[in-house]
């Protein structure tokens, strides 16, 4: 984890001893591009996972991440993690933060529909920064604060606007709904919480051993509790289409493998508060792929709130004496 010209720079004020990142701004990077691809994987999802369970998805999902986390470790051979402390971190993180946040994700889809469930993303990057700060100590500088500031009212404005008609909610029992806000508040909590434990095990460990010692307990978990599903519909009569197979095949590989190795390397070079914030935007990149591939339009509601979003992400990557110096212009 040393890459050469890093040790001249001046230590960090986190309390958190961070690794040095490969290249200016690589957690920032490496989280939106998370994001993007996750927009992709989500557009195919729609296309071909519509007739699948979500926890059978789910399960697809962390199984073709696991295989392929498990070639690159065997591949690659990184250097295995020896403090039983960042295997238990790690192990804890992934069925906390990928099993039962998605799992809770889903059951919120379930009940409250795909609007209202996505908009609960929005509140993960709060819930990251207040644990981060209690946590590790984090705290953020004025650009980042801001940029997090416009970016997640703007991410819940797009999905506010995006609603046409009456939302599915209204015709909904109460019982659901408040079952509904419960899951979608595990799921931000469960991932906040993910991000925050792995964070620190990831300072310690390679990111692909990190990653495999979240994805696979977060599979094993998923499996064991398939077998608690009444009625148990067999997994070969989810998936009926040999192009359905391989659509999936590529949105899985995509965006669990890919996906969550770089929201690992996020994790390892940027704050928590910062990782959640650039990786639940995913959101907002859902609209023009899903204009291009699937003919869904928006309007100049979701469009305006999307610049605000892209806006605040800009502001993130502007280091902060910059953002001084632009200020003092317009100071009297």
């Amino acid at each position: 984890d040393r890459f050469p010209g890093k040790e001249a720079q001046p230590p960090m004020s986190d309390p958190l001893a961070q690794a040095p990142p490969p290249f200016y701004r690589a957690g920032e990077v490496a989280s939106l591009s998370a994001a993007l691809i996750w927009a992709a994987s989500i557009t195919a999802y729609r296309r071909w996972g519509r007739d699948v369970p979500p926890h059978t998805l789910n399960l697809f999902k962390s199984f073709v991440a696991t295989v392929c986390l498990c070639a690159s470790v065997l591949l690659i051979r990184p250097p295995m993690p020896t403090d039983p402390v960042v295997w238990l971190q790690l192990i804890l993180s992934g069925v906390v933060g990928l099993a039962i946040g998605d799992t809770a994700f889903f059951a919120s889809l379930r009940r409250l529909g795909a609007q209202a469930a996505s908009s609960g993303f929005c509140l993960s990057p709060p819930v990251t920064l207040a644990l981060g700060a209690i946590w590790l100590g984090e705290t953020l500088s004025t650009p980042q604060a801001l940029g997090v500031a416009l970016t997640v009212p703007a991410v819940g404005g797009v999905l506010y606007f995006g609603k046409k008609g009456p939302t599915p909610m209204a015709s909904l029992p109460a019982k659901t709904i408040a079952a509904g806000i419960f899951y979608t508040v595990l799921s931000a909590t469960a991932n906040g919480v993910g991000l925050v434990i792995a964070r620190e095990a990831l300072q310690k460990t390679d990111v692909v051993w990190g990653t495999f010692l979240r994805m696979a307990p977060c599979f094993l978990f998923l499996s064991a509790l398939r077998h608690f599903d009444r009625p148990r519909v067999p997994l070969r009569a989810s998936f009926r289409e040999k192009r359905q197979v391989l659509a999936l095949l590529a949105a899985s590989f995509a965006g669990t493998f890919v996906g969550v190795m770089l929201l690992s390397v996020g994790s390892k070079y940027a704050k928590a508060g910062l990782v959640a914030t650039l990786s639940s935007t995913f959101p907002l990149w859902v609209i023009p792929i899903a204009r291009v591939f699937l003919k869904e339009h928006t309007n100049r509601q979701c469009v305006f709130c999307t610049l605000l979003a892209v806006a605040g992400i800009c502001l993130m990557f502007v280091p902060e004496a910059q953002l001084e110096a632009f200020l003092a212009l317009f100071s009297p």
